[in-house]
């Protein structure tokens, strides 16, 4: 039987309650059950909690090391009880205070490992991101990397990425909010679409014929950065980030090269 089985509706909500504050099942059931009971034997909690006898012993001694129950001996007999429910908010803030202790530490070492990130100058760092998850991370991975009042590059499969995502505003609200501009190079089944270039989302664009140049994935360069290449077919996310300005450079070039021999669209 499941430990929150015979528990009443109102127990069953005071058990996940505990369960979000750091509890598993059984230790929520353990500690209702040591509640309602007060001073009680392993046996008698593990009948109540519906739940084994040495399983319940272990909870039990988990519990007292975390400063959730206390045991005293009466005879032969272990006999537990759950502290007061005051305790759980002493445990908490003493965790929170650990958190803030750990994020004063990772506030100081962070510049410090990102030096050691960024010191290997000499070869591209290389990051492969792969489904969902993966273009999550990428876009996460993005925008630490955005520079303001900067321009980025970009050549793009316009409608690879609507079909991908069609929400492609708010990737531009992000980008405006940082005030990254960007000059696109784009591809479209549909022709040029309107309102590609747009000073007041910073953004200039230049088209080319799908036909003649079938994009089928995009490449975001980032003089100051590197490049970010990925690609949507069948729904399935491939991205590739390369650290290196001197890759970077060399694709600017190119794109520079391209862009100066198109007609604004």
């Amino acid at each position: 039987m499941l430990p929150w089985a015979h528990m009443t509706p109102a127990l069953k909500t005071l058990s996940k309650d505990l369960e979000r504050i750091g509890l598993t099942d059984k230790e929520a059931a353990v500690y209702l059950a040591a509640l309602e009971l007060g001073n009680a034997s392993v046996k008698a909690i593990a009948a109540k909690a519906t739940l084994n006898r040495p399983v319940t012993h272990i909870i039990l001694e988990s519990l007292t090391k975390r400063g959730l129950a206390s045991a005293v001996k009466e005879g032969e007999t272990t006999i537990y009880a759950a502290e007061h429910p005051k305790q759980i908010e002493l445990i908490l803030q003493q965790e929170q205070m650990m958190l803030a202790e750990k994020q004063a530490i990772l506030n100081d070492v962070v510049p410090q490992l990102t030096s050691l990130f960024h010191r290997a100058d000499s070869h591209p760092i290389v990051k492969i991101y792969l489904g969902p998850d993966g273009a999550r991370a990428m876009d996460q991975d993005g925008m630490r990397n955005r520079r303001r009042n900067a321009i980025s590059y970009s050549f793009t499969a316009l409608d690879v990425l609507e079909d991908f995502n069609s929400d492609l505003a708010k990737f531009a609200e992000k980008r405006i909010l940082g005030k990254e501009a960007l000059k696109v190079i784009y591809t479209h089944r549909d022709g040029p679409q309107a309102d590609m270039t747009n000073p007041k989302e910073l953004r200039e664009s230049r088209f080319i014929p799908k036909n003649r140049y079938p994009f089928d994935s995009s490449i975001v360069i980032r003089p100051w950065y590197g490049l970010r290449i990925f690609s949507h077919r069948k729904n399935e996310f491939v991205g590739i980030a390369i650290e290196s300005k001197e890759l970077a450079k060399t694709m600017k070039s190119i794109f520079d090269l391209c862009w100066d021999s198109l007609e604004s669209k």
